[in-house]
């Protein structure tokens, strides 16, 4: 439906696969020394943008956008790792096996969904579609984890304010 042919479609997938391998140590290294949270909603928002133009007609705009998908998936997968280290330590060792079940159930839940929705979606709104589609619901996402962190701003502020 791109007209790309599977050798060019490996090579956009080996570049998302690089530059995903890549930016993680430096997502890392950044989240580290920042809130994880805000750099996982940046990316969730930036992710969405960019979704929809992944299969766009010319082959140079959607190999730049395969890369930049790689940059952004692990500006949102990387920080997430901390987030989920700092909740386990505010819930005490209670929660280990709480967090790790979470944590792994969200994992095999797009692994399974994912490939699910795809094998549905493709036939009834074709690769472009369900791209937006993707996009669409990647910037819904972000846009509720962006309102969950603005609640939780507002929840600090007043408690500072008692």
């Amino acid at each position: 439906e791109m007209g790309l042919s599977v050798e060019a479609i490996s090579i956009l997938q080996a570049a998302m696969a690089t530059a995903y391998a890549i930016c993680s140590m430096g997502w890392g290294h950044i989240s580290d020394r920042t809130r994880p949270d805000v750099l996982i909603a940046v990316g969730l928002l930036m992710a969405g943008l960019t979704y929809g133009f992944i299969s766009s007609p010319s082959p140079v705009l959607s190999g730049a956008t395969f890369v930049l998908w790689g940059v952004l998936g692990s500006c949102v997968t990387v920080p997430a790792i901390p987030a989920l280290l700092k909740a386990v330590e505010e819930g005490g060792p209670e929660v280990v096996g709480l967090a790790i079940g979470v944590e792994e159930t969200m994992y095999f839940c797009g692994e399974v969904i994912g490939p699910m929705l795809g094998s549905w979606g493709q036939p009834r709104y074709g690769i472009q579609g369900m791209l937006w589609n993707l996009a669409l619901l990647m910037l819904g996402y972000a846009a509720c984890y962006i309102a969950y962190l603005l609640y939780q701003l507002l929840q600090m502020h007043l408690d500072r304010k008692v």
